[in-house]
């Protein structure tokens, strides 16, 4: 995926279907933490989340900002929804 940076943003532009506000329906997005063992032992051990979390993503884990602006770079939401919630 190319960086956000060189991207063209979306912004709702609105009608009357979404009563003008340019969003219409739900999308989710979400932040999903397989659990392995090198994670569980952090859990066991009582690591602080941040040691969690970091050795989370270096496995794989995408977080939920990163799931929205993937959906946002893909058109699918906006830039402005996903920092609101994020």
């Amino acid at each position: 995926m190319e960086p956000l940076a060189r991207q063209a943003g979306y912004r709702g532009g609105g009608c009357p279907a979404c009563r003008h506000t340019g969003y219409q329906g739900r999308l989710g997005i979400f932040e999903w933490l397989r659990m392995n063992e090198s994670l569980g032992e952090l859990v066991m051990q009582r690591a602080p989340s941040t040691v969690i979390k970091e050795a989370a993503v270096r496995g794989g884990m995408q977080t939920l900002r990163d799931a929205g602006m993937r959906a946002a770079a893909e058109g699918a939401t906006t830039l402005e929804e996903v920092t609101a919630y994020t």
